[in-house]
């Protein structure tokens, strides 16, 4: 389904950039559209709305199994989007603190903080107490779980603002375990008799046998890290139920998903997901002779796109640094006097920028480092990154540790981990520069 959506998506771009050079050209010479042109125009138009009424129910449909649906460890059929969806709670027991998740939030800690024997030391029948045994509370100082619609909401915001964790490949640890033995194809080049590790089919005459083959795997042991945050809360913030509902839960999310992106990105693998910029498997592209770090060329975003292998490039997508950007702004292409722009259409600044590069999506982000740097400019299939995670944010918090303070600690925790499902660069079936589906443009 993600591949499907990626193609509208490309399909749409495509339709929407001919419609805006058919109006840039005419606007340019100053004149209406010719007869042709309109006739263009509509059909264009036409195909555009039909594949965006297209692509609207693709996504409705992925939304809706996203929550269900069991993923396969195949990197290739694409990820799934890793967010778990709000939904509406049927029964009063599942949805103590109320069906709206951000008022039951504020609900949760406003109870919590009642609970204090120097608040009112009344204990909300609704709050459930961690077990002082599990590594999860907050040891002898007690504290109590919230519900699982309040989780959800901090999960979904988070995933929803993450521009890397919701395109990566998803595995769901079940309760009872800290790892998950990861069996992923161990393939390293595209020759005949490599693919997928030794596979291969042969041209068998009349009555004839061939020799079996079978796939070669490995298994990766990847232990669930931990990530936390704590939000010391006054008596009086507590009061505040509009600020309890909104900032908690946003602020929080917002700082979980760049954090889980952040470690997607540059993880260093020891305490912390691995990283696809210190992957084994990334491929760097130098630059070109004579080149400054602050600019990028023309032969760079060619080169890049030649290491990656043609099944990713349908998911792939360009992770740029704001300065990289800038600079895509000012790339030309050698053609004719004065070369021809990559990244801006006709018109020049006065359209908008081009948002792909061969088709493919560009994403400036934060994670990107800075232009000269290695990293500034990434080209990665992330459908090739898994990312294991444990059920939701827990929340859980303690009266005592900012008591002389009069705050009450909130405690988030998030169970995760992550790595490149391969751990080498590909040999290109036919010969030349190895591939890979995590491509970087090298220090300049």
């Amino acid at each position: 389904m993600r591949e499907h959506i990626v193609s509208l998506q490309r399909q749409v771009a495509e339709g929407t950039k001919r419609l805006k050079d058919l109006v840039a050209k005419a606007e340019g010479e100053n004149r209406d559209l010719t007869a042709e042109e309109q006739a263009a125009f509509t059909k264009d138009e036409g195909e555009v709305k039909a594949l965006k009424a297209r692509l609207e129910r693709a996504e409705t449909v992925e939304r809706e199994s996203a929550a269900t649906t069991t993923p396969v460890l195949d990197p290739k059929t694409g990820p799934a989007l890793g967010g778990a969806p709000i939904t509406a709670h049927q029964r009063a027991e599942d949805a103590p603190w109320g069906d709206n998740p951000r008022m039951a939030f504020a609900a949760f800690m406003q109870a919590v903080h009642k609970a204090e024997p120097r608040v009112s030391d009344s204990i909300d029948p609704r709050l459930r107490k961690l077990a002082a045994s599990t590594n999860e509370a907050v040891g002898s100082e007690g504290g109590f779980a919230l519900e699982s619609q309040a989780v959800g909401l901090i999960d979904k915001l988070a995933f929803d603002s993450a521009q890397l964790a919701q395109r990566c490949f998803p595995i769901e640890v079940g309760e009872g375990f800290n790892s998950a033995n990861v069996t992923v194809i161990d393939e390293a080049s595209r020759a005949t008799g490599s693919r997928f590790g030794g596979i291969r089919i042969y041209h068998a005459a009349e009555q004839a046998t061939v020799t079996a083959t079978a796939p070669k795997t490995r298994k990766v042991d990847v232990k669930l890290e931990k990530l936390m945050g704590l939000w010391n809360v006054s008596d009086e913030e507590l009061e505040d139920v509009a600020q309890l509902a909104s900032i908690g839960p946003q602020m929080f999310a917002e700082e979980l998903s760049f954090q889980l992106d952040e470690d997607i990105f540059a993880g260093t693998g020891a305490g912390q997901a691995l990283g696809i910029t210190n992957s084994p498997a990334l491929v760097s592209v130098s630059g070109e002779t004579s080149q400054p770090a602050t600019e990028i060329w023309e032969a760079n975003l060619r080169k890049m796109r030649a290491r990656m292998p043609s099944r990713s490039r349908a998911r792939a997508i360009w992770l740029a640094h704001a300065d990289v950007e800038s600079e895509l702004m000012a790339t030309f292409i050698n053609a004719g006097a004065g070369g021809q722009p990559i990244f801006l259409p006709p018109g020049g600044y006065s359209n908008a920028p081009y948002s792909t590069l061969f088709g493919i999506p560009l994403i400036v982000n934060e994670h990107s480092r800075a232009l000269g740097l290695k990293g500034d400019l990434v080209l990665a299939d992330l459908g090739f990154y898994a990312l294991v995670r444990k059920g939701g944010t827990r929340v859980a918090e303690s009266i005592h540790v900012r008591f002389i303070y009069d705050e009450t600690s909130f405690r988030f925790t998030f169970r995760a981990n992550g790595l490149p499902l391969l751990g080498a660069p590909i040999t290109a079936a036919q010969g030349g520069n190895d591939l890979s589906p995590f491509v970087t443009l090298a220090a300049r």
